[in-house]
């Protein structure tokens, strides 16, 4: 005899009515986590966690290795700078497809900033420049702002007037991809990020400009700052340099690094609140003006390893010694990741949460003293020649940009020479128009291509002025101390075969995004540039793609919840 269930047929409504209105379908079965936490250590090499001298220092890391998959041959972007390092992890693309090349590069086709006189009638060409130099106020630990958006100077911005009418671009507006904040957005999920700079990095609040939830980066050059009952603040009546604390000296400093241990504090904190469901700076409401809830997706990155490695008195002077500056800042991140993963616990977290913890770059040299090159030697080489270069990036990299792109034969063969007369510059190799680096478009074609590319021989670090104290060490480049960095994927929720594992296969920090979609039940072919450049998510492991759910933290939450959990109950029922 039929029954007729009403609550079955209400749940079916509602569920039904649901899916048409919110998401596309509920799955038999729910995402594979309900959070991914990717944390950049900068500066960690994969080398560092395998090295006995400094593993000793790392037990949290250790766990993590313990309790998930380590990958030994994982590579960053080239070139290896921060801002291409981010953009990748993010969009699961390189330079050639993001357009991100550098915080400091050159555009072809964008005008130069108000701020520098650009108009309507000004020339295309300009450099791009996205780091503490876009903040309202850069000596300030908010930018001058809200540690986002608000702390903007758009005035400093390169302006596109391609239309006869200029308007700014905004870091978010730099890429024509989208990233994995945009596609968690659109899920309906909850975003969390952090870096440091406060302006420049909201370029993770994807195409819309609104993909992360709540957005957190204090300003790493601010320096009105000091350290107030253990917290840094910003304080005006003093100076200090954060990210040369190894080497300071004074109350502030004493060549200790408190500076910058505090400024990663800054953010530890910031994510635990986020985590115990309150926004970065601990209030009910984020920095979008919504609710705070706990991130589906949340990222975040540590400073000082990287700090520690450039430090004149830090790095690893010889094989088997870390310095004290080095061991101290892997000491502290490493107590700092293991509080993060104390909180995941306590919160009943640990196994809903896929941590990654990857690094944006390595440094070059890992091991020994850099040698430094006085950059101008190769723009001043070019000059003499009638070369005029528009734009020159140089780190352990040197990335140029003519003003005449007729002139790269020219320069290319200036250059050559230069190498061959004088090996105490480190010049290896010279790229240019469709010979470059692995990542890199063709200049001929791209309007924000470095013309010329310079690979420096390991070790070998361009600076300002040779003897410069804080530089022992620099990223950028193409070395392997620059690109292969430290990849573990580690959660108590991970399949237990896998929870210990290495993958010994080349993997890059590109497939990272795939990754992290396919840990929340999105759809990876949702990323534009990781589609069109064909990444794959990570080897090994254990993920199966599904449809992503909101968090429980509204209306659309809470009955995707309970239609997922019907579904789950149903399809259990048939095992």
């Amino acid at each position: 005899m039929f029954k007729f269930n009403t609550s079955k047929v209400l749940q079916s409504l509602i569920c039904g009515t649901s899916a048409i209105f919110f998401i596309p379908t509920v799955a038999a079965q729910a995402s594979p986590f309900q959070h991914v936490l990717i944390i950049s250590v900068d500066g960690l090499h994969g080398a560092d966690l395998t090295d006995s001298s400094l593993t000793k220092y790392m037990p949290n890391i250790t766990s993590l290795e313990k309790s998930g998959i380590m990958y030994t041959n994982a590579f960053t972007t080239n070139p290896s700078d921060s801002f291409p390092g981010t953009t990748a992890i993010l969009t699961g693309a390189h330079p050639k497809t993001t357009g991100i090349y550098y915080d400091d590069s050159y555009s072809r086709t964008l005008t130069a900033p108000i701020a520098d006189g650009g108009n309507a009638s000004s020339p295309v060409g300009t450099e791009l420049s996205y780091f503490e130099n876009v903040d309202k106020n850069s000596a300030l630990l908010n930018g001058g702002g809200d540690y986002g958006k608000g702390s903007i100077d758009p005035t400093q911005l390169p302006q596109d007037c391609s239309s006869g009418t200029c308007k700014v671009v905004n870091p978010w507006q730099l890429t024509s991809v989208n990233n994995i904040f945009s596609v968690a957005n659109q899920a309906g999920l909850y975003t969390y990020f952090s870096d440091k700079h406060s302006g420049a990095y909201t370029i993770a609040e994807g195409q819309s400009g609104n993909a992360v939830s709540d957005m957190y980066s204090p300003e790493i050059n601010a320096t009105n700052v000091s350290i107030q009952d253990g917290k840094l603040v910003t304080d005006l009546s003093v100076k200090n340099d954060i990210t040369k604390s190894y080497n300071s000296s004074g109350a502030n400093g004493g060549g200790n690094g408190e500076l910058i241990k505090a400024y990663d504090d800054l953010k530890v904190n910031a994510l635990i609140n986020a985590f115990n469901g309150l926004s970065a700076l601990g209030t009910n409401t984020n920095s979008s003006g919504g609710a705070a809830a706990v991130p589906a997706l949340a990222y975040m990155n540590f400073q000082a390893v990287s700090v520690a490695e450039k430090a004149k008195i830090g790095g690893i002077p010889t094989a088997g010694n870390p310095s004290a500056a080095l061991i101290d800042a892997v000491s502290h991140t490493d107590a700092s990741i293991g509080s993060i993963m104390q909180t995941l616990k306590a919160n009943g977290q640990d196994d809903s949460t896929l941590v990654v913890l990857t690094a944006k770059h390595g440094q070059d040299p890992r091991v020994g003293v850099g040698t430094q090159v006085a950059g101008h030697v190769i723009t001043d080489a070019l000059s003499a020649a009638g070369i005029n270069v528009a734009q020159a990036t140089q780190d352990d990299v040197g990335l140029f940009w003519l003003k005449d792109q007729g002139q790269t034969a020219a320069a290319v063969a200036v250059l050559q020479q230069l190498a061959s007369a004088h090996p105490e510059y480190g010049i290896d190799t010279v790229y240019s128009g469709a010979n470059q680096p692995s990542g890199f478009g063709n200049a001929a074609s791209d309007s924000r291509t470095p013309d010329i590319t310079i690979k420096e021989k390991q070790g070998y670090i361009f600076v300002g002025s040779v003897g410069n104290k804080y530089k022992n060490a620099e990223h950028g480049g193409f070395n392997p101390d620059d690109v292969n960095v430290g990849l573990i994927l580690s959660s108590a929720g991970l399949a237990t075969n896998l929870q210990g594992t290495l993958d010994s296969s080349n993997v890059d920090t590109t497939q990272i995004a795939s990754t992290a979609l396919e840990a929340l039940g999105l759809d990876p072919n949702t990323l534009t540039g990781a589609v069109l450049e064909g990444t794959q998510s990570l080897p090994t492991t254990g993920l199966i793609p599904n449809p992503a759910v909101p968090e429980p933290t509204s209306i659309l939450g809470t009955i995707t919840a309970l239609c997922l959990g019907f579904g789950l109950k149903r399809h259990n029922s048939k095992k």
